[in-house]
Order: C-alpha cells, then sequence, then structure tokens
C-alpha cells in the first residue's frame, strides 16, 4: 500500500483511502485496498496514548448476583413479581431490606455495622419502583412499617424520624436532584448532606439531637444510642453522574454509598401478585424476634451480638485492607483525589456486605466465610472501578468540560474513531466552539485528528478523531 503516514501539527495522520460514509475508516481502507491496517494506525498512536487510570471494568458480573438464603428468597420474591425483572435492582433492594433487619442486632468485632447506602442506576421504565414495593410488603409483613420511609424534606425532618425508631430504611427517589443542589451549595442540601455522614459515622456510638429537638423529662430525649440510618436511593445515571462534581465527590457521602448500574431494561416478565414463602416468613420472624430480644429498653440501648470471621476470612479480609490501600497510594501519588478518598473507604464497605451475606446465608446465626469476603471484595472492587469511570465520563466542572466529555463519548461510541461531521452534529456547537474542544482534547492527549486522503480521482480529505484513552 502506497499510503504515507506522517504526523503533522495537530498529530494528524494522513492515509490514502476512498471516503464511504460513516464507516470506520481502518474497514474502508481494508475493504478498497485489500490491506489491513488495524494493527498499524493504533500501533503508532500508542506512543502517545496517555495512561488510563478509570478503564470501563464492564456489565455488572452475574456471579455477584448469587447470595444464597434470604436474599436469595427475596430475589425470587422481586424477580417473579416485577413487570420488568431486572436482578441488579432487586439485589440492592434487598440488601437495603436485609440491613434495615438486622441492624441493630450485629456489629463486627471492630465495631462495623452492616448499615449501608445503596444507589441504583436505572433509565426511566425499568423497573426502579419495585424493589421499594417489595420492601414496603415485606415490611408490613413483618410488622415494621415505621421503619420505613420514603423521603425526607429537611435534615431536621431525617433528624426526627430517626429520633422516633432509631433504624430506618429511606427510599428515596431521584438522588441526583439532591446531589445537584448541593453542587449549587443549598443550605437545605448541605443540611441533608450533613446529617447523613453524621447517622452513618455514630452508628457505633450515639448521635446528639440539635438543641431545638431534646423533650423534657425524657432520660434519652437529646440522643440516639447506635441510630442506624439504611439508604436505598435510585436515579437516571445520566443525571445523576452529570450531578458529581469533585467536591461532591470528596466530600465523604459518595465514597460511603455503594453505587450500582442495573443496566438496560430487560425482556417483560409475568408478574405474580406478592405472596410470602414460608421460608420467607421464617426468616422475617427470626430476624424480628431478635430485634426485641432484651426488653423494652433494647429500642433505647440496643443489646448488639459480634459477627464472627473464620481464619479464613480473616485472612482475606487482610488481604482486602492492603489492596486497598495499595489503590490508596496509587492514586495519591496520581494525584486523583476523588479516586483516592473512595478506595480508601472499599474496604470498609466490603466488611459491612460481608456481614450482610453471612446474615443472608444463616439467619440464625450468621459467620462470616471466606465466600462471604470474596464476594464482598469482588463487589466493592466492581462498583468501585465502575464509579470512577462513569465519573470520568460524565461528571463535569463547568459547561466547557461537559461539552469535552460529550465528546470524548461520541468518538468511543463510534468505535473510538469519529468522523467529524458525525461529531459535529451530536455536539450541536458552533464551528469554532468545536475547534476549540477538539483542540483542547488533542493538547490533552485523549484524541487525535486522522486525515485520510482519497485515492487518486474524485473526493476530498476525510476528517476523524481517534480516541487514545
Amino acid at each position: 500500500m502506497n499510503s504515507e503516514l506522517r504526523e503533522t501539527g495537530f498529530s494528524q495522520t494522513n492515509v490514502a483511502v476512498a471516503q464511504t460514509g460513516n464507516e470506520n475508516p481502518t474497514t474502508q481502507i481494508q475493504k478498497e485496498t485489500g490491506v489491513d491496517i488495524s494493527g498499524l494506525l493504533p500501533g503508532k498512536i500508542a506512543k502517545v496514548a496517555p495512561e488510563n487510570l478509570y478503564p470501563d471494568p464492564g456489565p455488572f458480573p452475574d456471579e455477584l448476583l448469587q447470595v444464597p438464603g434470604f436474599i436469595a428468597e427475596y430475589m425470587n420474591l422481586s424477580l417473579g413479581t416485577a413487570p420488568y425483572p431486572n436482578m441488579v435492582l432487586s439485589l440492592g433492594g434487598g440488601l437495603t431490606f436485609l440491613s434495615l433487619m438486622v441492624g441493630r442486632i450485629y456489629k463486627s468485632r471492630g465495631g462495623l455495622h452492616p448499615n449501608i447506602y445503596w444507589i441504583s442506576l436505572a433509565d426511566s421504565g425499568t423497573g426502579k419502583e419495585h424493589a421499594r414495593q417489595v420492601n414496603k410488603f415485606l415490611a408490613l409483613k413483618a410488622g415494621m412499617l415505621e421503619f420505613v420511609g420514603d423521603n425526607f424534606a429537611s435534615g431536621e425532618g431525617l433528624e426526627d424520624a430517626m429520633y422516633m425508631t432509631k433504624k430506618r430504611l429511606f427510599m428515596v427517589d431521584e438522588m441526583d436532584t439532591l446531589f445537584n443542589s448541593m453542587r449549587q451549595k443549598d443550605a437545605r442540601a448541605e443540611g441533608i448532606m450533613q446529617r447523613l455522614l453524621s447517622f452513618y459515622s455514630s452508628v457505633n456510638s450515639y448521635y446528639a439531637m440539635r438543641a431545638k429537638a431534646k423533650k423534657d423529662n425524657e432520660s434519652f430525649g437529646g440522643f440516639i444510642i447506635n441510630p442506624y440510618l439504611v439508604l436505598y436511593g435510585t436515579a437516571l445515571p445520566k443525571y445523576f453522574y452529570a450531578a458529581l462534581e469533585e467536591r461532591v465527590l470528596e466530600n465523604g457521602l459518595i465514597p460511603r454509598t455503594l453505587i450500582a448500574d442495573a443496566g438496560d431494561r430487560g425482556k417483560h416478565g409475568d408478574p405474580k401478585d406478592m405472596f410470602l414463602s414460608p421460608k420467607m416468613a421464617e426468616m422475617l420472624k427470626v430476624m424480628r424476634d431478635k430485634t426485641d430480644e432484651g426488653g423494652n429498653l433494647t429500642c433505647e440501648n440496643p443489646n448488639l451480638r459480634y459477627i464472627l470471621e473464620t481464619k479464613d476470612a480473616e485472612k482475606q479480609l487482610e488481604e482486602d485492607r492492603d489492596y486497598c490501600d495499595a489503590q490508596v497510594d496509587f492514586f495519591r501519588d496520581k494525584k486523583q483525589l476523588a479516586a483516592q478518598v473512595l478506595w480508601s473507604r472499599a474496604h470498609e464497605k466490603a466488611c459491612k456486605l460481608a456481614m450482610l451475606y453471612a446474615a443472608s446465608e444463616n439467619v440464625y446465626d450468621p459467620l462470616v466465610s471466606a465466600t462471604a469476603v470474596t464476594w464482598a471484595r469482588a463487589l466493592v472492587a466492581y462498583l468501585t472501578k465502575r464509579m470512577l469511570y462513569m465519573a470520568d465520563t460524565y461528571s463535569y466542572v463547568d459547561a466547557f468540560d461537559r461539552d469535552c466529555k460529550k465528546a470524548l463519548k461520541v468518538i468511543q461510541d463510534n468505535d473510538g474513531m469519529c468522523q467529524h461531521s458525525v461529531l459535529s452534529r451530536a455536539v450541536r456547537r458552533p464551528v469554532d466552539y468545536l475547534r476549540k474542544l477538539t483542540s483542547t482534547l488533542a493538547g490533552r492527549d485523549l484524541i487525535a485528528e486522522v486525515i485520510i486522503s482519497p485515492q487518486e480521482g474524485s473526493g476530498r480529505p476525510g476528517r476523524y478523531y481517534k480516541l487514545l484513552k
């Protein structure tokens, strides 16, 4: 092939080829000339490609959806009654409901409690509401309706609700609006965030109520001993990540939260009416009875038990701590504070999930096994990597940064090499503005412009942008 590869002022590469619509350029070249250059162009460009710190870990692994015992029964109930069954949404709903049921009953020897904040991301019509309906149904059957709430309008309202029941599961839709409010430094959102952080962190001690919430002649009126808050939120993926900026990513709430992308809408199911199986009824009764053990004062000062670990589980937890610490050090060296903060909380989340796996596996006498830790480690590692990839793709500092990331996503969606006209139609910005975008991305070594010249005859050179990351 008598083509000449050379780089010009904008990292351009000239390749002789006939231009045919929006087809991938390497495919065009092979079709027109019979020569496959797929190994040539990437090799040329790879020399200047920057390190990809946040690769896409791919879709949710199927093996992480398998949890024996209570969660398995919950999944059967949820998937069998959903108009559009979704296993990731069901897993999030099941883990948060189980967390509520074992709250203020168990803790680890290190003082961790199995309280979790979980946000499920799914597009409209995927079935985000169904997990909330299942949780309300189970709360009704377990006699725990007062422990479940739909929303809170303010930090003070959240405080008052927690004061009444000491532990509670809140199921909040459109979580992106809360984070959007925080971006704008809204006082109400700041108050909610502060309380969410405080309740999460004070679960092993106590929470001091605001002064005007105290009641006279009540010995425990000013404090909540071992406040136990569980959060199950849902949001649209695109808007949720767009609501995240560095300040939000680093403020402490996001690093403490498990965020799972439920994927696309699946095939419709054949929903049945909700029915409590005998096995599920028995497990709910066992957990509810443990909550009531210790008499009337248990509500104020709970009688906590330890969930112990096997020797193999202890070893795996030590390995996980070392792995997470190594990730923290790596991203500290790369000056990536958001990633550093996320990994700093990863081990804690793995410990909490391992406790929930144990409680699901055996509601009578939970024991954290090596299998429980393996599952928890894998789940947290996947969710953390996915979170970093999605935040890197969608979160932005300002409107220009948003458009830069949109341009990168368009190029990525076109197999990593996109024609100029396709990018222009997708971004919908003036010519000068688009030139500024592409020049900025090229200056950051994120893309390279590729000029594909026509063979002898008619036609004009085609301009493409190739992803370097």
